[in-house]
């Protein structure tokens, strides 16, 4: 589970400067999630106001029951590193370092987009060959680094968190190598994974911005390219934030393509990932679907990127995600494409089918298959779950009720 550390709701400071903090709001949230049984990846994001050089500066996006947020820069890049290096200290004392060492914080969030140093979107930045955001960010990444290892050694940290630029990413992967000097003059820094940003909509290198899943396999592809160019060859990746399409502010009401977040297009696409990625070259360690944006809807079923209705209601999604839990760990074979077989640790075969899933525009239309098993011995007892345009699937039911604001 991927959180933002709110830093906002931790650091003060009195009259005089002298840094105080209070960690209650910070360990209600944490210790709700641990008790879910979730292992945390903690970005470190967004500026305490006490220590900004642009104090009150906002990121001009209300974020949670309308929290105000600032994405200056710090003031004081000792004191950044101050406040890092305090939390963590905290997170070790409270929850322990072997619990520490099994998560990841990362510094930042999408420090190429238009909310980190100048206005410039990404697209702009990559563009125009800017530098003033790159030269910001490493020295922010030195110092979050040395902060959080003089806490904890052992727990892994990571950046950027790109939204879109691959020459940042690629910029900031030569500094962790050593190409760029530190903001010590030093040469190289601790980088334990890349983190990424994948949506299948945007034009990354080598896409062509389709909603296609394999826009999202080229994207860790790429990166993997960039690490072992660097000689980070053992820097593992994680996708911390995927989806079929960006935009967590964007409801179906101004894009009508929002729909394909309700309906059976994005399970499709999901497994269509899975099968990717089962027979790629470069994996992710972890994969994140972000579900941020869900705390502005207003009706159920407005396409907003979550996995829940506003009542609560399981969204297709949602269920491709259960059914994906079942999948077992080794993968068997199979000559067909759509076809994802596999054997869990009891002997159980799992094999999932699917159809579609590579455009939101088209609908592929039904598709009879013969499956045939071999190698089996015994019985066997044949379970069928299925996510289609009538099964487990909360959006079309809705469609069929017409579409009420009011439902139970």
């Amino acid at each position: 589970m991927r959180i933002y550390a709110m830093l906002e709701d931790v650091v003060s400071a009195d009259e005089n400067g002298a840094l105080h903090y209070d960690f209650s709001q910070n360990d209600a949230r944490m210790d709700f999630l641990i008790r879910q049984g979730f292992d945390l990846l903690i970005c470190m994001n967004f500026m305490p106001d006490c220590i900004a050089a642009c104090p009150g500066q906002d990121v001009g996006i209300p974020r949670y029951k309308g929290k105000r947020v600032n994405n200056s820069v710090p003031s004081d890049y000792r004191k950044w590193e101050e406040i890092c290096y305090q939390y963590v200290r905290h997170l070790a004392e409270r929850y322990g370092e072997e619990r520490l060492s099994r998560w990841r914080i990362h510094c930042w969030n999408e420090p190429d987009h238009e909310y980190w140093v100048s206005s410039k979107t990404c697209f702009d930045y990559q563009k125009d060959g800017d530098s003033e955001k790159i030269t910001e960010y490493v020295k922010l990444y030195d110092y979050f680094e040395r902060g959080v290892r003089r806490a904890c050694p052992t727990v892994r940290v990571g950046g950027p968190s790109a939204a879109f630029c691959d020459d940042f990413i690629r910029a900031f992967i030569r500094h962790a190598a050593g190409e760029i000097n530190t903001a010590d003059g030093g040469k190289g820094t601790r980088l334990d994974f890349l983190s990424i940003h994948a949506y299948a909509d945007l034009p990354y290198e080598g896409t062509d911005g389709t909603i296609h899943p394999k826009n999202i396999w080229k994207r860790v592809q790429m990166a993997r390219r960039m690490l072992d160019e660097a000689g980070l060859t053992e820097t593992e990746i994680i996708v911390d934030e995927w989806g079929a399409a960006a935009g967590g502010f964007l409801s179906a009401k101004k894009k009508p393509l929002m729909w394909m977040r309700e309906n059976e297009f994005y399970p499709a696409f999901y497994f269509r990932l899975i099968d990717l990625f089962t027979n790629a070259k470069a994996v992710p360690a972890h994969m994140l679907i972000c579900l941020s944006g869900q705390h502005k809807s207003t009706y159920d079923f407005d396409g907003f990127r979550s996995m829940f209705t506003m009542s609560g209601f399981k969204k297709p999604i949602y269920n491709a995600y259960v059914l994906a839990s079942k999948l077992g760990k080794i993968r068997l074979a199979c000559g067909a494409e759509g076809c994802i077989p596999t054997v869990n640790d009891r002997g159980d075969v799992i094999v999932a089918l699917y159809h579609g899933g590579e455009n939101p525009r088209f609908a592929p239309g039904d598709e009879s298959v013969t499956l045939t098993v071999g190698g089996l011995s015994g019985s066997y007892k044949i379970r069928k779950s299925v996510i289609d345009s009538v099964h487990s699937n909360s959006y079309r039911r809705w469609q069929s009720m017409g579409e009420p604001r009011e439902i139970s």
